[in-house]
């Protein structure tokens, strides 16, 4: 090698060369500690071992370039002549790309498992690529392939998961025919190598024999199960129909067969109504609601029938039952049941300050249904579902009529179905507007409510109702929307009051 001009810096135990040109004549190994800045003019065919970082030009006219690249080349390339440039890769340590380079040859034989994807980057400029012995990892979705890459039988494909198109190759563009390992294929596929000309595709059979695919066995059973019971099952269809692992789990955590805790949402839900019901300000007497609470999924009748009447000065209490009848029909599952319980609940207000705190059980009795337990399958499945609630507010009198109650609280919620149990305590905050008028003996109320919740539920609700003061006898009407785990879905409720 012939230096031009030459000049040496020292600095930190690094020596950049830094040269106006640098002719080279004979093969050549730049260190990993150099940095070549300056033109490179090949003045004969060579082998260039690069451990460094070239930047200059690089010229040749007619001269060959045999290039090992362990740094970095970012050289532009001046080539005229029939100049004949190869890359050789021997390793993941070298298989690097030559930047601006286009039109060359690249031969692979190494032993080392190289990134498809990073592979096909790095001959993105080539013209002709030979691999006479490599391992190749195919990830999924592989960047476009325009190449032909000429591989022998010494070549393996490791392929890895599947693509999001099966109608498009995996990898286009391969001469020879290497060898295909599937690793971390789940077993829910089962996969076939499919060569159409230079071109690999997929073929994939989904697999529904659950016991044979699910890690869980014992659910594996109950899926078969179920298929042997009703091949048209809802769940068993949105299973096979699932691309994937996650989806197919994303599924049987949403089934409330598999999930059995979710057989409560609807439960759950329906208590939250109950928590709405107004605890009235009467002296001493019954009360029954008749009410309708409906969403997307379930239907629910039922009632709530209660004594209420007045403990202390400003101070109302109420016990009672309630329950009704319960059909859901969701995206998975489908069954019928029934929900019987009680509920309590005590309320204080005046002109300054409001207290509230509501409590209510049920027992869920699900129809038509059964759940995986963990182990096996069961019918004839029961819940219990349990929900408190305790409010305070400050009361703003606007007028004689109307009265304004901004207020916090906290809400309690248990649930147990089977081995399952879940309890969820939530932040509250809230609104209630009051009318109260009277009129020809009549007393005369409307309202409205609105809370959220730190859980994301929110509720809203209207109501009116009417007493008459001489026959102690009155009914109304309200009607509330919850957005909750469950959606949206609404209540409309009548009562009917009788005072002694």
């Amino acid at each position: 090698m012939k230096n031009i001009i030459y000049g040496l810096f020292v600095g930190a135990g690094i020596f950049p060369m830094v040269c106006m040109g640098l002719e080279i004549n004979g093969n050549l190994q730049f260190n990993s500690n150099e940095v070549i800045n300056d033109d490179i003019y090949i003045n004969e065919s060579v082998t260039i071992d690069n451990y460094g970082i070239l930047n200059g030009t690089i010229h040749t006219n007619g001269f060959g370039i045999n290039f090992t690249n362990y740094g970095q080349i970012n050289s532009l390339f001046d080539i005229s002549g029939n100049s004949e440039i190869i890359q050789y890769i021997t390793g993941l340590d070298n298989a690097h790309k030559i930047y601006n380079l286009y039109g060359y040859k690249v031969n692979v034989n190494t032993t080392d498992i190289l990134n498809m994807a990073d592979f096909l980057d790095l001959i993105s400029g080539a013209s002709v690529v030979n691999v006479e012995k490599a391992g190749f990892i195919i990830d999924t979705n592989l960047p476009e392939n325009n190449i032909a890459i000429n591989v022998t039988n010494s070549t393996t494909f490791y392929i890895k998961g599947l693509p999001s198109d099966l109608s498009k190759p995996l990898i286009k563009g391969i001469v020879g025919t290497p060898f295909v390992q599937k690793v971390d294929i789940d077993p829910m596929y089962d996969v076939t190598v499919d060569w159409r000309g230079p071109d690999l595709y997929l073929l994939v059979v989904r697999w529904t024999d659950y016991s044979e695919i699910m890690p869980d066995e014992n659910l594996g059973n109950y899926l078969d199960d179920l298929r042997d019971k009703n091949p048209n099952d809802k769940l068993l269809n949105a299973l096979d129909r699932a691309p994937d692992r996650r989806t197919l789990n994303d599924i049987l955590s949403k089934s409330m067969r598999t999930n059995p805790i979710k057989l409560m949402d609807a439960p759950r839900t329906i208590n939250t109504f109950y928590d709405s019901m107004a605890i009235d300000d009467i002296k001493f007497g019954f009360i029954a609601r008749p009410f309708y609470i409906a969403s997307d999924d379930f239907r629910f009748i039922g009632g709530a029938a209660n004594v209420t009447g007045k403990i202390a000065p400003n101070t109302v209490g109420t016990v009672g039952l309630n329950g009704g009848s319960l059909k859901y029909n969701g995206d998975y599952d489908e069954y019928s049941g029934v929900l019987y319980g009680g509920n309590i609940g005590v309320r204080y207000v005046d002109d300054d300050f409001y207290l509230r705190a509501f409590g209510t059980m049920s027992y869920a009795k699900f129809d038509d249904v059964n759940a995986f337990d963990g182990v096996r399958m069961v019918q004839n499945v029961n819940g219990i579902g349990g929900m408190g609630t305790a409010d305070a507010g400050l009361v703003y009198v606007v007028g004689q009529e109307i009265k304004l109650i901004p207020f916090i609280g906290a809400r309690m919620d248990y649930a147990s179905v089977l081995n399952d149990t879940n309890m969820d305590v939530a932040a509250r905050a809230g609104l209630n507007v009051n009318v109260d008028t009277d009129m020809d003996g009549n007393k005369y109320k409307f309202g409205a409510r609105v809370l959220g919740q730190t859980d994301g539920a929110v509720y809203t609700s209207i109501y009116t109702d009417m007493m008459s003061v001489a026959d102690g006898v009155g009914g109304g009407a309200s009607f509330g929307l919850l957005y909750d785990d469950m959606g949206l879905s609404y209540k409309l409720e009548l009562n009917i009051k009788f005072e002694f």
